[in-house]
């Protein structure tokens, strides 16, 4: 994602013409991203088909009094109730591409210890 997913860089249009099946999302703050753009992420209207979204650094849960202070409490829960569509929340993520190019998988690697381990494996994905 575009500027770790805030709002004027992940709009409509750009997601629309885009319509990516991975979003990544390097995370350091509790307004990345934003309610809106996650809406943007999630949403079919935006573009049709399947999408797994994976953000860094564990924003959710953990720093909700900073995201109620952003967002409002209407709009922390809802972000709250979305975390479940997210495929990663927390660690490193890696993108392992085949030789060639035409497909790739995604890890997830845990980020508190010197020596990461492998959370998740998603894909594989099919390049475009």
């Amino acid at each position: 994602m575009n500027h770790h997913g805030t709002k004027d860089a992940a709009n409509a249009f750009f997601l629309s013409v885009l319509q990516p099946r991975v979003h990544i999302a390097s995370v350091y703050a509790s307004n990345h991203p934003g309610p809106d753009v996650m809406r943007r992420m999630l949403s079919t209207q935006v573009y049709p088909g399947p999408r797994d979204i994976f953000l860094t650094n564990g924003i959710w849960p953990g720093r909700r009094m900073n995201m109620v202070a952003l967002f409002g409490e209407k709009e922390t829960a809802w972000l709250e109730t979305q975390i479940g569509a997210v495929a990663g929340v927390q660690g490193h993520v890696v993108v392992r591409v085949a030789p060639g190019g035409a497909t790739y998988e995604v890890y997830r690697l845990s980020d508190h210890d010197d020596r990461p381990v492998i959370l998740s494996i998603h894909g594989t994905y099919h390049s475009r």
